[in-house]
């Protein structure tokens, strides 16, 4: 595996668009707009959680962002189970830092609860909460365009 493969996940890719996410997940639970009009989140819950996020650019449309997970990986595995996504990225849930460096190699950015990996136009971020040992709890997928 490689960071390169992030350029599609959770059943989207760089590029799309909210049409595409509409496609895939239906309207969400929850929406954020923010007060400057440049980007808006839509919030996918499950079981009782927010398991996904995606933020879009406001002018264009497309994904900036993707957020897989926050507290459990029982509702990301609902979640995908839901929408009939298979996503084999979503397995580093759960993983501890060291075991996703062995994956990735050395990361470009590390800091004390989170690690991360740019190239071009894409950034991974794995959030990994010393407090909770270390294990991943949260994806992060950035697209630049």
């Amino acid at each position: 595996m490689n960071i390169k493969d992030f350029y599609r996940f959770t059943g989207v890719q760089y590029g799309d668009t909210i049409d595409q996410v509409f496609d895939i997940f239906g309207v969400p639970n929850d929406e954020y707009k923010n007060p400057d009009n440049s980007y808006f989140v839509f919030y996918y819950e499950m079981c009782d959680e927010y398991a996904l996020n995606i933020s879009f650019n406001a002018e264009n449309f497309k994904i900036e962002s993707v957020f897989l997970g926050l507290h459990s990986y029982r509702a990301v595995r609902f979640l995908l189970d839901k929408f009939k996504i298979t996503e084999p990225k979503a397995s580093f849930i759960g993983n501890s830092m060291d075991e996703i460096i062995d994956v990735f190699g050395l990361p470009d950015e590390w800091h004390r609860n989170f690690i991360a990996y740019r190239q071009q136009d894409l950034e991974v971020e794995f959030y990994c909460p010393r407090d909770e040992k270390s294990l991943c709890r949260r994806i992060k997928v950035k697209w630049f365009y």
